[in-house]
């Protein structure tokens, strides 16, 4: 890995510009190589009550977006998406009782319940492999909203602080095995998706790490508690957490839309 040289005028260094390069590199390659190995086209029969919560989880995201404008403030920085959904649980100055704050906030966290939940129950459905990835899957996204992001600041977060990013990341990865599993039973549309999904979201976890060691170094951001996941509590517009939130949000969308067309059976 380069070493980080002196930060450019947008404050990421000539060594970082580097890393980040080719972690997006490494996700183009990977989603030819994943689109090349497609298995033949077979969809799946359509599984309503999964692809309508994939699409609640889409929305969810949709709405988020739409919701952040306090958390951007002055610096215009994009918050995480643990940001918009937690600002409910505060009532303060992140939570304004309008569609920026509160109100926003509410509503992303009820279509992400809702879709979670409905994910959940078609697992009573399925059986092997795909029911096991759509069970943690599930209930990785259900931690997500019920165990909000923490305010804290990120050097010196307890223990429990570390609960929300650990569910974040295994959502993700959760995810992307549940893309795995089903990619000998995804029509064409659907084995895009995934391969997208995939890939993106691997860069996107591979990103979080490598952020939160040039942030923190390797003992702080890699050891317990942490696990690669303390860049997710990092809420400065200038740290490199930067880059993890602004990869998130269309990885995120991908995810969700990539979810709900192959349960469509596309």
């Amino acid at each position: 890995m380069p070493a980080p040289t002196a930060p450019g005028p947008h404050g990421t260094s000539a060594g970082e510009r580097v890393i980040l390069g080719a972690i997006a590199i490494a996700g183009i390659l990977a989603f030819a190589a994943l689109l090349a190995t497609a298995p033949a086209p077979a969809p799946q029969p359509v599984h309503w009550t999964r692809a309508i919560g994939g699409g609640l989880c889409f929305l969810s995201v949709a709405v988020a977006w739409t919701a952040g404008g306090v958390l951007r403030g002055p610096s215009k920085r994009w918050p995480f998406i643990s940001e918009v959904l937690a600002a409910m649980w505060r009532r303060d100055r992140d939570a304004p009782a309008t569609w920026g704050g509160f109100v926003g906030s509410l509503a992303a966290n009820t279509l992400m319940l809702v879709g979670a939940g409905l994910f959940l129950l078609d697992a009573v459905w399925l059986t092997g492999d795909l029911q096991y990835a759509v069970v943690a899957t599930s209930l990785a996204l259900i931690g997500v909203v019920v165990r909000p992001l923490e305010d804290v600041a990120p050097r010196t977060a307890p223990i429990g602080a570390f609960v929300h990013p650990h569910f974040a990341a295994l959502f993700y990865l959760c995810a992307v095995v549940l893309s795995f599993v089903e990619r000998s039973q995804l029509g064409r549309i659907g084995q895009v998706l995934a391969a997208l999904h995939i890939a993106s979201s691997g860069s996107l976890i591979v990103l979080s790490v490598v952020a939160s060691v040039l942030e923190y170094r390797w003992a702080k951001a890699m050891l317990p508690p942490s696990l690669g996941t303390r860049i997710l509590l990092d809420t400065s517009p200038h740290s490199r957490a930067r880059w993890v939130r602004r990869w998130q949000w269309p990885a995120t969308i991908v995810v969700g839309l990539a979810l709900a067309l192959a349960a469509a059976g596309l």
